[in-house]
């Protein structure tokens, strides 16, 4: 969900969209990349290491790369789409999705007819066909409803993402498969970001590329259709829509898995539908959808559930990974202390009379400082530093992670700055 909240964020500044739009392309470009994180790639990226599953590896991620930009560019396309396209029918695609991506799922990732994983030792469970079924209807239902003047945006990003996340995980991938006899020190480069970085870069200059190719058209839209001003909201409410979003991320998918499980347990003609039905509940499609459909009910949540719950999943991937000696603190604790602090944030700068830098500045830094701590919080690194000082450990435990820590802070403060100027233009 990071990179398709910033990438949102990046194109309200740089299109000036106004606020309202702004902030749902945040969300949009969120949920719309948080699709694709579905896709499981390990177990194929280990195809690339043998000579004879090499080509099968390297078909199976480009498949995957396009799939996600071409679902991911769907979603930023709608967003784009502003107020010409009916709320109601934002809706419904979603919706629409949703069965979809059970479809694909069900006839081709579940029965293994085309797979791209290890079928022998631990075979992880695709889901790639699901989200091309889910792109494909979502596509097909705005393409339906779309205005009859002007471009098919969400087609537009469609394609473009299709192309950038094919090129980008596919020849990202080959990293993964030459790095190791590339003649640098190995010490300093972790080809598997080396891989995310590549994927990144080439999908976001696509759908950046796609934007600055239609952006005559993008401002026209919202001339023709703006989107109504986001409601300001009071800090009882802002929190009850805080729990509200929470619930709906994690409590809902969860009590209905539960659910749907003791009903597969007990038996019974629709035994069968109940356990598929409890592991659908369980992934981004289900779960992201539902974020996007109550967004879209209650606009008043677009801030928060872009931003806020964007940073949920980074606090949570920082107290996963908390080494074993932290056990001891209380990490739900922890959790909850920084995405409480991070929604009274947001809801600070959703005040202002423009807050599209300001929400840009915060996910941008709260993201980088939670890296950096994960960074540094290390098992290793911890004891070696605890006696040879900070700065020796850093490098002779963390080489990679201090190259890839210093991608992440020159990136920050370099597009900071960038925002920065882009809002002082006329």
């Amino acid at each position: 969900m990071i990179p398709g909240a910033m990438m949102g964020l990046c194109l309200g500044l740089l299109l000036d969209r106004p606020v309202p739009e702004t902030a749902l392309l945040a969300l949009f470009g969120a949920v719309g990349v948080g699709f694709g994180g579905e896709v499981t790639y390990g177990q194929t990226i280990g195809l690339l290491k043998h000579p004879e599953t090499f080509a099968w590896g390297l078909l199976g991620l480009t498949l995957k790369g396009a799939v996600w930009g071409l679902l991911g560019g769907a979603v930023l396309g709608a967003g784009l789409e502003g107020g010409r396209i009916a709320r109601r029918d934002h809706i419904l695609a979603f919706l629409l999705a949703m069965p979809a991506f059970y479809i694909g799922w069900r006839l081709i990732n579940l029965p293994q007819m085309v797979y791209f994983s290890d079928p022998v030792n631990e075979p992880r469970e695709e889901s790639w066909a699901g989200l091309l079924a889910s792109a494909l209807a979502f596509l097909a239902w705005y393409y339906a409803r779309r205005p009859k003047e002007g471009p098919f945006l969400p087609g537009r990003f469609a394609l473009w993402g299709l192309a950038g996340g094919g090129f980008g995980f596919g020849g990202g991938a080959l990293w993964m498969a030459y790095g190791d006899a590339l003649p640098v020190p190995q010490q300093w480069f972790g080809w598997w970001k080396m891989m995310e970085f590549t994927f990144g870069a080439l999908l976001g200059a696509v759908w950046g590329w796609c934007a600055w190719r239609n952006r005559a058209h993008i401002a026209r839209h919202g001339d023709e259709a703006p989107l109504p001003a986001l409601p300001r909201v009071a800090l009882l409410r802002g929190i009850f829509f805080v729990i509200l979003v929470l619930l709906i991320v994690y409590a809902t998918p969860g009590l209905l898995a539960e659910a749907f499980s003791a009903a597969a347990q007990g038996g019974g003609p629709w035994a069968g539908a109940a356990h598929t039905a409890a592991r659908m509940t369980d992934n981004f499609v289900v779960i992201g959808g539902l974020l996007a459909v109550t967004c879209l009910c209650a606009p008043a949540l677009l801030w928060q559930a872009a931003v806020t719950v964007t940073f949920c999943h980074v606090m949570i991937d920082l107290v996963d990974d908390l080494p074993d000696y932290f056990e001891a603190m209380p990490k739900t604790a922890l959790f909850l202390a920084g995405v409480w602090a991070v929604a009274l944030a947001v809801r600070g700068v959703a005040r202002r009379e423009d807050p599209r830098l300001g929400m840009f500045y915060l996910l941008t830094w709260v993201c980088v400082e939670v890296a950096t701590a994960k960074t540094f919080l290390h098992g290793e690194f911890l004891e070696e530093a605890a006696v040879h000082g900070w700065l020796h450990a850093a490098f002779a435990v963390l080489p990679d992670g201090m190259v890839v820590l210093g991608i992440f802070l020159g990136s920050a403060v370099l597009s900071s700055r960038l925002a920065a100027r882009t809002m002082r233009l006329p």
